[in-house]
C-alpha cells in the first residue's frame, strides 16, 4: 500500500492545476502526439544505431527522473552509466512490431506504453531476440521540451543459438 501511495501522490500532484486529459480536446491530444512521437522516434532510432547521446537527450538530468529496467532502479546518473555499459556491449539492436498507447494525465504530462520486439547483435557476434519488449515512459513538459522523467523497461531475452529464431 505505501508503494501504491509512492507512485500515486505525484501523479495526482502532478495534474493538479493542469488541464486533465479527458478536457483536452481531440485536437489538442494530437498535437500533443505529434510532439512526442518525435521524441520516441529519436529514442528509438538513436537506440538502434548505438548512439547514446542522442538517445538520451528526451531524458530529463533531474533529481526528479527515474528509471527501471527489468528490476534495477536508477536515478539519472545511474541510468547513463546503465546505458553507457549496454550501448559498449552492442553492435546493433532492430525494433519492430512497435505499439504506443498515450495516457494523457494533463497537457504537460502524458504516459506512453511502447510495446515491439527486438533483435540485439551484440559486438561479440551474439544475437539475442527480445520478445515481448514493454516500456512505459512519463513525458512531462519542460521549458516547452518534452522529457522522459521515468522510464520503466521490461522484456523476455532470448539468445539465438543457431539463426534459426531470426525475426524477420
Amino acid at each position: 500500500m505505501k508503494k501504491t501511495l509512492m507512485f500515486l501522490i505525484p501523479l495526482i500532484i502532478l495534474s493538479c492545476g493542469h488541464k486533465t486529459g479527458s478536457s483536452l480536446t481531440e485536437n489538442e491530444k494530437e498535437i500533443i502526439k505529434s510532439e512526442l512521437q518525435s521524441r520516441m522516434n529519436q529514442i528509438i532510432h538513436y537506440n538502434e544505431i548505438g548512439n547514446l547521446e542522442k538517445s538520451i537527450e528526451p531524458y530529463l538530468d533531474s533529481p526528479d527522473f527515474m528509471s527501471i529496467s527489468n528490476g534495477q532502479i536508477s536515478d539519472y546518473n545511474n541510468f547513463i552509466i546503465t546505458n553507457e555499459q549496454y550501448f559498449e556491449a552492442i553492435k546493433s539492436q532492430n525494433f519492430s512490431n512497435s505499439t504506443m498507447i498515450y495516457t494523457f494525465l494533463n497537457s504537460e504530462n502524458v504516459i506512453i506504453t511502447w510495446g515491439c520486439t527486438a533483435l540485439v547483435q551484440m559486438r561479440n557476434e551474439q544475437e539475442i531476440k527480445i520478445d515481448p519488449y514493454t516500456a512505459t515512459f512519463i513525458f512531462k513538459k519542460e521549458n516547452d521540451l518534452w522529457k522522459v522523467i521515468y522510464a520503466h523497461g521490461s522484456g523476455v531475452f532470448v539468445p539465438i543459438v543457431n539463426n534459426s529464431l531470426k525475426i524477420k
